[in-house]
């Protein structure tokens, strides 16, 4: 039986693909993570040459307004908004430059990596509410509040505002230089 070239092309593909080995650089996405500097732990081995990696990533989160307590603290939560992000990380070993035959050199290299955030209502809104319909998860009222809006709230309990996003923005992200 033949081969569909559809499957023979998926097969092609995965055998192309660079190995998955790298421990680190996996991030953790949602609102706040994305608004913060988020800095991963960087992979200790040498790269055999210049790396570019550039990803896609999307997180959708939603909470209805939440008090959070610690010991007399108190803050006001709320996120509701797809936070799409695109990473472009390029990363440069120096034994390139330098020549072979450095060992220190052999092991060092310069890592420089920005992102551009997009906060705004999103796709995938549809896509949550029908994969808890599906599993019959608990939708925590989600029909009170409006699909694809902007809400993204950090207040203190006096009123003190650290982050309040209610509409759509797009953003350069924090750049990273990593020796």
């Amino acid at each position: 039986m033949p081969v569909p070239p559809l499957a023979a092309a998926l097969v092609a593909l995965a055998a192309a693909a660079p190995a998955l080995d790298a421990p680190l650089g996996v991030r953790t996405q949602g609102t706040f993570r994305e608004l913060f500097l988020d800095v991963t732990g960087a992979d200790a081995r040498r790269p055999a040459a210049g790396e570019l990696d550039v990803r896609w990533t999307v997180a959708n989160d939603w909470s209805t307004p939440t008090l959070l307590a610690r010991g007399n603290e108190r803050v006001v939560v709320r996120t509701d908004e797809q936070a799409d992000v695109l990473t472009v990380a390029l990363r440069l070993p120096w034994e390139r430059f330098a020549g072979a035959g450095h060992p220190l050199l052999a092991r060092m290299s310069t890592a420089v990596e920005a992102r551009l955030l997009a906060h705004w209502g999103g796709w995938t809104d549809g896509l949550v509410e029908g994969w808890h319909h599906l599993a019959h998860y608990e939708n925590f009222d989600r029909q009170l509040f409006p699909r694809n809006a902007v809400h993204v709230w950090l207040r203190d309990a006096e009123g003190r505002t650290v982050v309040a996003l209610d509409g759509a923005a797009v953003a350069p992200g924090d750049v990273t230089l990593r020796q």
